[in-house]
């Protein structure tokens, strides 16, 4: 049976292309969105018919949790986490309201740990198994407030912490895309 990789924000966008290409090298996928029918849509678009498609808000703890005890009941053990999703609201930092400043920490960056933390249970088990957070610049200056202030960045420091005692054969990597005018 081929490896399960699940992607978070996998129904458009960068975690539509990377569902894709995990699809075309032959892992089954779950794609994650909080729109249940933009999820079905992108596991129709995948090449192979045994990809999964789950709605899942990654800002919600309990949410995250019963989404990923569906995935292991449904489809195993998930050997690859690419965390894609993330919300953007565009203004600047002096016009922008608190509950926009949370919705950006909840979804951008807690979500990023709870889907890490969900996902290495099964994870510290495996020969091999691997993390990818998939963040962008290409966003306001209010978005890219989580990152340079502890967000993704710090997080991956420490997940990976997680993995020096037991030995673990658990890679990590965080890519952050620019562009440039």
């Amino acid at each position: 049976m081929s490896r399960l990789a699940v992607v978070c924000g996998g129904s458009r966008g960068i975690g539509a292309a990377v569902s894709r290409l995990l699809a075309q090298r032959g892992c089954r996928v779950a794609v994650l969105s909080r729109n249940e029918d933009a999820s079905r849509a992108a596991v129709a678009a995948l090449p192979g018919d045994h990809h999964v498609a789950f709605s899942c808000d990654v800002s919600k703890e309990q949410e995250v949790q019963r989404t990923f005890e569906s995935i292991r009941r449904t489809c195993g053990h998930v050997s690859y986490l690419v965390n894609a999703a993330g919300i953007n609201r565009d203004a600047l930092l002096l016009r922008s309201r608190p509950e926009d400043m949370l919705a950006l920490l909840h979804t951008n960056l807690l979500g990023c740990m709870l889907t890490c933390r969900a996902a290495l249970r099964d994870m510290l088990h495996m020969q091999e198994a691997a993390i990818v957070n998939i963040g962008t610049h290409l966003m306001s200056a209010m978005s890219c407030l989580c990152w340079p202030l502890g967000g993704r960045r710090e997080q991956d420091f420490t997940v990976l912490e997680h993995f020096k005692p037991s030995n673990s054969n658990v890679h990590q990597d965080f890519f952050c895309l620019f562009t440039s005018a």
